[in-house]
């Protein structure tokens, strides 16, 4: 991966990449899992079961001064966690350096062989969403 990612998801991504092994990236996703607000109510019936996911993942995003925030939760704690790290490091971007960040970063999370593969593709699914509502809040 040679393009570089804002600064933001990659200090979220370090909480990961510091992890000394396997139980402790596990242990980080569980403690981002707790970190992550409750859907506010005014989101309640915006927020869409993202396709794709083994387990029920809802996500919004709103626009606020030129930059896209987003909102969101899970069923599964450590699909909650790496949710939580997605929303802490790309909210605050524009939609056009969230469009420009390559989905082949998921790879550099290091989960894949602490959860099932069909989770797996739960986190690119995740990510393509948050891509797609950003662009959404473009036109």
């Amino acid at each position: 991966m040679t393009e570089v990612l804002p600064t933001s998801l990659q200090s979220q991504l370090a909480l990961l990449s510091d992890a000394p092994d396997r139980r402790q990236k596990l242990l980080t996703l569980i403690q981002q899992a707790d970190t992550l607000p409750p859907i506010p109510p005014s989101f309640e019936t915006s927020a869409e079961l993202v396709p794709g996911c083994t387990v029920k993942v809802r996500l919004d995003a709103y626009i606020e001064d030129g930059k896209i925030y987003y909102v969101g939760d899970a069923d599964a704690k450590l699909i909650r966690g790496v949710l939580a790290l997605l929303i802490k490091g790309m909210s605050g971007l524009t939609p056009e350096e969230i469009a420009s960040i390559p989905p082949d970063f998921i790879s550099t999370l290091g989960v894949q062989q602490s959860v099932m593969p069909g989770r797996t593709n739960s986190l690119f699914n995740i990510f393509r969403r948050m891509q797609a509502l950003a662009t959404q809040h473009t036109t």
